[in-house]
């Protein structure tokens, strides 16, 4: 009685000075707890699957850094749990009384499992805990009577008080440790009495497996291994038998003599480094139902020529596919939405890639000195392509941009020294710095009519460029932007002239290069600083700009907004809302509700410029 009377109290006191500083992201609420940081705070009455991300956004991006206090106290709707994101710590009673969980699993990145944090979580059969946890507060597993299986990950055992596990049938539920532990959990006090005791690591068939869960297993380390590698859906250790579910992080870690490998069905996911630096491995077949491939899982594979991605991946991790020299041609499926930062680097034989309607981002240096690959076409689902994600695609001779690209990165063109012509895109509005830099074919050029800002060196040493057009919605120019460039014309829609750097036109021969402005707008560009050095200067009607919005199907007020806007949805097939800043990255997102008017809550967007897009349609609007 006087415990439950301590927990409510406490309930109480952290409730009323809970911090205000609260938002909601898909369904979960979270308490800023620093400049860049949150915790997962009070979510009553939460049902359904519970995804803790990694980072959040709410005008800005927070890490999720722990689960707080009572986080999901008492949520018997609570079916799942998924923790993605490197979270530190579990507060007292986060879980307490989930009784819908039937498994959990603690990351390693945890150190902390605070007090009653799954108390009287009677349907839990199974939890995995992480090799970094130091402490188990009091009676954090207490009531658990479901509970059939512990995997603990730390080497040493952790000295804990006996109503840890106090009402927890520990004859009846298994506890698997480290392969060297085993001994000292038969000697460590309340560890003793949970039987059997097993290790997590065995071997079949030559390949060795780590127990992930009380039926699962995964490929664990092969250094060693040599020849092919058929790895079955499922093994047998003594009177068990387990699904292999996934290939853990380095399992054929610079394996020298793997040749080829088979991943069956029953895997879900490729580990971090899986065959990193199989120099000869030549073919992969995946299962079909993996979802994800790790960062670095194939990196400085070099003889890799043959490997097929099934319609079940997702994601493909950092660095997955770098330095696999013999790919000459892929095939990525629709399933995939994300190609992370330097995915396929310096594969040198790729000709030819086929990439999903279902992308929405490429990732920095996804395609770094591919310099075979000769063309291109970016799927009308992206909406950003980051920093040198194609730098050094020196074969490159044509790329088309979609209509939902909002912003082109740094370097993301670098050196693509074949490039002849291209057209940005009107839902663009940021060029980065040094983004088709020593592009030295392009002489055809068209920036579209949303463009604000074109960074440092966005065109500089493109030898063969000619002619530009700078559009009315451009703010800024960067420093040696044109730089090298052989300008023989610029055309400028815009009235006034903008205070621009000499360096802006380094190197181009301004007196030989005509400069036609609005009509009204010639003497003001002749008075003007650098745009006075070009030769003639000459008058011409304003080009009209065309709407953004090249759809009728949203209708948005008021523009300029401040505290809200009022979004129309008329007879949309895309009912989310996106909404970007000046340097194309996503700031908010919105479910609306189609052919009605839908309230968007922007006070907490800083004041600027920002893309509001749903599917297709695109609106630029001004906070102020």
């Amino acid at each position: 009685m006087l415990k439950n009377l301590s927990v409510l109290l406490f309930c109480f006191i952290t409730t009323v000075f809970a911090s205000a500083q609260t938002f909601n992201v898909d369904g979960i609420n979270y308490n800023i707890t620093g400049a860049t940081t949150v915790e997962v705070s009070t979510n009553p009455g939460f049902s359904g699957a519970a995804m803790i991300p990694a980072t959040v956004t709410n005008g800005m991006t927070y890490s999720v850094t722990s689960i707080g206090d009572n986080a999901f106290q008492s949520c018997t709707g609570l079916t799942n749990l998924t923790i993605e994101g490197p979270i530190t710590s579990i507060g007292n009673a986060a879980f307490m009384n989930c009784s819908g969980l039937t498994s959990i699993s603690i990351p390693n990145s945890v150190n902390y499992i605070g007090g009653s944090a799954f108390e009287s979580c009677t349907n839990l059969t199974s939890i995995t805990i992480g090799s970094s946890v130091a402490s188990i507060g009091d009676y954090a597993f207490y009531d658990c009577t479901g509970l059939t299986s512990v995997i603990c990950n730390i080497e040493i055992p952790l000295a804990i008080n006996t109503n840890i596990f106090e009402n927890v049938n520990q004859s009846a539920c298994s506890l698997t440790v480290p392969s060297g532990s085993v001994s000292a959990y038969q000697a460590a006090d309340v560890w003793m009495a949970f039987s059997p005791i097993e290790p997590q690591t065995f071997t079949v068939g030559g390949i060795n497996y780590k127990v992930i869960g009380p039926n699962k297993v995964e490929v664990g380390s092969n250094s060693s291994f040599a020849g092919v590698a058929t790895i079955p859906p499922a093994v047998t250790n003594g009177t068990k038998t387990y699904t292999v579910t996934s290939i853990g992080e380095a399992a054929f870690y610079y394996c020298a003599g793997l040749t080829s490998v088979i991943i069956p069905d029953s895997v879900t996911s490729i580990g971090n480094y899986a065959f990193y630096g199989c120099e000869v491995l030549s073919s992969v077949t995946i299962g079909n139902s993996v979802t994800s491939i790790g960062i670095s899982a194939f990196y400085d594979c070099k003889v890799l020529s043959s490997i097929t991605i099934p319609s079940s991946v997702t994601s493909i991790k950092n660095g997955a596919f770098g330095y696999c020299f013999g790919l000459t041609s892929l095939i990525i499926p629709d399933s995939v939405t994300s190609i992370e930062d330097y995915a396929f680097s310096y594969c040198t034989g790729l000709t030819s890639i086929i990439l999903p309607d279902s992308l929405i981002s490429l990732g920095a240096g996804a395609f770094y000195g591919c310099s075979k690959l000769t063309s291109l076409i970016i799927p009308d689902s992206v909406t950003s392509i980051e920093d040198y994600a194609f730098t050094y695609c020196t074969g490159l001779t044509s790329i088309i941009l979609p209509d939902s690209l909002i912003s082109l990165g740094a370097g993301a063109f670098y050196g693509c020294s074949k490039l002849a012509s291209l057209t940005i895109p009107n839902s663009v509005i940021s060029i980065g710095n040094y983004a088709f830099y020593g592009c030295s074919s392009l002489s055809s050029l068209t920036i579209g009519n949303s463009v604000t800002s074109i960074g440092n060196q966005a065109f500089a040493d493109c030898s063969d460029l000619t002619s530009v057009t700078i559009p009315n919605s451009v703010t800024s120019i960067g420093n040696y932007a044109f730089y090298g460039t052989n300008l023989t014309s610029v055309i400028c829609n815009l009235a006034t002239p903008l205070t621009v750097n000499a360096a802006v036109f380094g190197g181009v021969n301004q007196s030989n290069c005509s400069l036609t402005v609005p009509s009204s707008s010639v003497s003001a560009y002749q008075a003007a600083n650098v745009w006075k050095d070009f030769s003639p200067i000459i008058g011409a009607p304003i080009l009209s700009t065309s709407e953004s919005n090249s759809k009728n199907n949203i209708v948005l007020y008021p523009n300029p907004v401040h505290n809200e806007a009022i979004l129309e949805l008329k007879n949309s097939d895309n009912s989310q809302l996106e909404v970007y800043d000046i340097n194309g990255k996503m700031v908010l997102r919105k479910s609306l509700n189609n052919n009605s008017k839908n309230t968007i809550n922007t006070s907490n967007l800083p004041n600027g410029i920002y893309l509001f897009k749903v599917g297709k349609s695109v609106t630029k609007v001004i906070k102020n």
